[in-house]
C-alpha cells in the first residue's frame, strides 16, 4: 500500500502529519501548521504534543531548528540597509556622551522642545554645509540622533513615564 501524498507540495509522501483541514502532510512540513485565517503558505511552529484540533501534529520532536519570530520587525534590514548612516548616528551618540555624559539627554528639562529645536537647526545647517563645526560629524547624523531622542521621549510619554 502506497503512502498518501502531501496535500501541500503534492510530491512527497505524507509522514503521518496532518493539517487542520485533515489533509496529509510530508516530512518537509514537519513542525509547522497554517496560521488561522492566513493562507497556508504562511506557517508557524506546531505544538510538540499531539493536538489535531490545533493543526499539524508532530508525534516526535522535530530535528529542525525553530524561531518564533513571525510578525516581529526584521531589524537586520535596517542595520544592513543603513549601516553607514547608523554608524554616523553612533558617532554622534559617542560625541554627546563624551561631551556631557552617557544618557545625559534623558535628564534634560523641556527635552522634547529643546531636541526638536536642535533637529531643526541641524536640518537647516545641512542645507549649506555637510558637517557640524564642533563635532566634525554630519548635520544629518545629528538630526537623525535628535529624531531618535524625540521618538524615545514620545514613547516614554505614551507609557506614562514622562509628562
Amino acid at each position: 500500500m502506497s503512502q498518501p501524498k502531501c496535500a501541500r507540495c503534492k510530491t512527497n509522501d505524507a509522514e503521518g502529519f496532518m493539517w487542520i483541514d485533515g489533509s496529509n502532510c510530508c516530512g518537509s512540513c514537519v513542525g509547522y501548521r497554517p496560521l488561522k485565517g492566513i493562507p497556508p503558505t504562511w506557517l508557524e511552529p506546531a505544538p510538540a504534543k499531539l493536538r489535531p484540533e490545533e493543526g499539524l501534529v508532530r508525534p516526535e520532536p522535530c530535528n529542525q531548528g525553530m524561531k518564533h519570530d513571525t510578525g516581529k520587525p526584521r531589524t537586520g534590514l535596517m542595520v544592513d540597509g543603513f549601516a553607514l548612516a547608523l554608524n554616523e548616528v553612533a558617532k554622534v551618540t559617542t560625541f554627546g556622551a563624551e561631551k556631557y555624559a552617557p544618557d545625559n539627554w534623558r535628564k534634560v528639562d523641556n527635552a522634547t522642545s529643546r531636541y526638536r529645536d536642535a533637529v531643526y537647526r541641524h536640518l537647516l545647517a545641512s542645507a549649506h554645509e555637510r558637517n557640524d563645526s564642533e563635532s566634525g560629524l554630519p548635520h544629518l547624523a545629528h538630526a537623525a540622533w535628535g529624531l531618535l531622542v524625540l521618538l524615545e521621549l514620545d514613547d516614554q510619554i505614551k507609557r506614562g513615564e514622562k509628562a
